[in-house]
């Protein structure tokens, strides 16, 4: 509601916003942040709230794309993202549900096989601590169906209630001197010899030294070359009722999140509450609701029968961003005062 300075403007209140303004107030620097909507309303909040460690589990495929420097930095980094993500929660008592523990699930023989040749020369390079290549009968001990080829068990790999774990980010930036506004809308910014302006939709400007774009899927129009450095892919989740613990521990015999290596990469874990969330990408374009609940519901009864008789209570979905190598991210700089991170 008033003009502001600062140091750096952050366009965005998911995660990469939240988590930007919290390490930058630490270093106390002058931070505005600037949400369209709610803290965490995007993607950030609706997420399936699992980490993977690697974009291809084939070190081969970012070493062709980045270069071998490159990709080994890529590896380093993804790794103390998972270091930072267990301190931050720690350092801040951030409540989000937090768990350890991921199976990638191959779907086929052939995925096994390939998860199997590829993951000694993939750890070598990217420390996946624990790592443990599972066969069928290994798999049945985790879960409840035996369906799966094989897989790998990532022991260390967290999963967590994703809204829980923004707002929580976003009130140790508030703690650290971050000021987040939300429901203000940024139209546009401009450079000029001082910084940039960014206007908002009430007409207010903040001038800061430096603006970082974290609104990744939901960027818009705001930066068209930015929208057209990602894909933006609509995904859909299912929640179940809360199960009863014997009813849980039929289906995940080990309390993991689980991805599976099929094109439509089905992916499932308990919540804090014992209901099994489930999504989809099978369903990515499909965006009303009573299609998605019903199609991800099948899906779920055909793969654990055992849940037929238990209701599906929620529905949600939204926009996300994927990059041409999938899960990694876009980061880097329109100038020197112009900074963006997106399809995170």
């Amino acid at each position: 509601t008033q003009d502001l300075d600062c140091d750096v403007c952050i366009v965005g209140g998911g995660v990469t916003g939240v988590s930007a303004a919290l390490h930058l107030a630490e270093c106390g620097l002058r931070v505005v942040l600037l949400e369209a909507r709610e803290i965490g309303w995007a993607s950030s909040g609706r997420n399936g709230g699992m980490m993977t460690a690697y974009a291809d589990i084939d070190p081969a495929v970012l070493d062709k794309a980045l270069g071998r420097e490159h990709a080994n930095r890529y590896w380093q980094l993804a790794d103390r993202a998972q270091e930072n993500l267990h301190d931050v929660i720690g350092r801040y008592s951030i409540d989000c549900e937090l768990k350890s523990g991921a199976l990638t699930a191959a779907n086929t023989q052939a995925h096994f096989e390939r998860l199997a040749a590829h993951l000694p020369d993939f750890t070598a390079r990217h420390p996946l601590r624990g790592a443990e290549l599972l066969d069928r009968a290994q798999m049945r001990d985790c879960l409840g169906t035996d369906i799966y080829a094989g897989g790998v068990l990532m022991p260390r790999l967290p999963s967590l209630h994703p809204l829980k774990l923004t707002r929580g980010l976003a009130g140790a930036a508030q703690a650290a001197g971050a000021s987040l506004f939300e429901h203000s809308q940024v139209t546009g910014y401009q450079e000029d010899a001082q910084g940039v302006r960014v206007d908002c939709s009430n007409g207010r400007q903040v001038r800061a030294k430096h603006l970082l774009l974290a609104s990744n899927a939901y960027l818009g129009v705001l930066v068209p070359q930015l929208s057209r450095r990602f894909v933006a892919l609509y995904s859909s989740m299912v929640a179940t009722a809360p199960l009863p613990d014997d009813l849980a521990r039929s289906v995940l015999k080990r309390d993991l999140a689980v991805l599976e290596t099929q094109q439509e990469m089905r992916y499932y874990r308990l919540s804090g509450d014992n209901r099994l969330l489930f999504g989809g990408g099978g369903v990515m374009s499909g965006r009303d609701a009573k299609v998605v609940k019903a199609l991800l519901s099948k899906m779920l009864r055909e793969l654990f029968p055992q849940l037929r008789d238990v209701p599906v209570e929620h529905v949600w979905g939204g926009w996300f961003g994927m990059t041409l190598f999938g899960d990694t991210p876009d980061i880097g700089r329109l100038s020197s005062k112009v900074h963006y991170a997106q399809a995170i």
